[in-house]
C-alpha cells in the first residue's frame, strides 16, 4: 500500500478560525456561515489560494434538515439556490468570489437551512514523475460544509426547552427542543450543582452535530468535565448553562445579549 506522502488542503486537519475564516495548507474560505436576509436573497463566498500553483474548486449546495426526534442531519439535492460560477479556477495568489442567490421565497416563519460544498479539485498530474505530489503517496484535498441560513419574512427566535434523561447504559443525558423558528448551534453547555460546580457537559465540536436547526429536537449524553467519561448524576436539581450563537439585542426568550442561556434542571 502506498504510503501517505502529501495532505494538502487540510481536509484530515482544518483549523477553523475565530473571525469566521478558514485557513488550510492551499486555500482561505471566507466566511465559515453565509446568510441571507428573506429580502436580498444574496450571498457571497471568498477563495483564496494560498499556493504557487493554479487551483480549481467545485461548488455544490444541498439542502440541510434534521429529524425532528432525532436530530440526525438529513440532506438532499436542491434548486433553490443558484450560484456562480459553479466550478472556480484560482490562479496562483489570488481570491475569486462565489455569488449565491435565492431562487424561492423566503419562508414565512422558518428559517431554511442548507449546506454548501467547497472541493478542492485534484491538479493534473505532472509528467515529471520528481515533481508530482503524487508519487508514491495519496494527495488528500480539502472539503469544507459551509452553513447557509436564509431568514425567514418574519422570524421567530430560538424557543429552548430542556430535559433530563437517562440512556440505557445509565449515562445521564440531554433532551433539547428547539420549537422556535430559527436555529441554534451550541458553543458549551454544562450542567452544574448546586454551589456552581460543573459537573457534567456534553462534546462539541466543529461539526454539523452543534447544531440545532429550527422546529428539531436532539439527545446528548452527558461526560465528566474534561474527560470523555461518561457522567451519571444522582437525583436532585441542577443548573443547566448554555452558550449558544443567538445574540438578541436585548434579554429574549431567557437568552441574553452575549448568547447564554440557564435553565433548572431536575435529574
Amino acid at each position: 500500500m502506498q504510503s501517505l506522502n502529501i495532505l494538502r488542503a487540510g481536509a484530515l486537519a482544518l483549523l477553523l478560525g475565530a473571525t469566521g475564516v478558514a485557513h488550510a495548507a492551499g486555500m482561505r474560505v471566507v466566511p465559515l456561515r453565509l446568510e441571507m436576509t428573506a429580502k436580498g436573497g444574496t450571498a457571497t463566498l471568498e477563495l483564496t489560494n494560498l499556493t504557487p500553483d493554479n487551483m480549481g474548486v467545485q461548488i455544490d449546495a444541498r439542502r440541510w434538515q434534521q429529524d425532528a426526534e432525532t436530530g440526525a442531519d438529513a440532506y438532499e439535492d436542491t434548486q433553490d439556490l443558484l450560484f456562480a460560477p459553479p466550478i472556480v479556477a484560482i490562479p496562483a495568489g489570488k481570491t475569486r468570489t462565489v455569488r449565491f442567490r435565492l431562487r424561492r421565497g423566503a419562508s414565512a416563519d422558518r428559517e431554511l437551512a442548507y449546506r454548501v460544498y467547497v472541493q478542492q479539485l485534484a491538479a493534473p498530474p505532472d509528467d515529471n514523475p520528481e515533481r508530482s505530489t503524487l508519487a508514491g503517496g495519496v494527495e488528500v484535498r480539502l472539503r469544507l460544509g459551509i452553513p447557509l441560513f436564509v431568514a425567514a419574512i418574519k422570524p421567530i427566535a430560538p424557543q429552548l426547552t430542556t430535559a433530563a434523561q437517562s440512556l440505557p447504559s445509565g449515562q445521564s443525558a440531554l433532551r433539547l427542543s428547539n420549537s422556535g423558528g430559527t436555529h441554534l448551534k451550541l458553543m458549551q453547555v454544562e450542567v452544574l450543582d448546586a454551589s456552581g460546580k460543573p459537573v457534567a457537559e456534553t462534546s462539541l465540536s466543529n461539526t454539523d452535530t452543534n447544531y440545532l436547526l429550527a422546529g428539531s429536537s436532539s439527545t446528548w449524553p452527558l461526560h465528566k468535565p474534561g474527560v470523555n467519561d461518561a457522567a451519571t448524576l444522582s437525583p436532585g436539581a441542577y443548573t443547566l448553562r448554555i452558550k449558544s450563537d443567538y445574540y438578541p439585542a436585548r434579554s429574549n426568550n431567557g437568552f441574553s445579549a452575549d448568547g447564554l442561556t440557564t435553565r433548572t434542571l431536575d435529574f
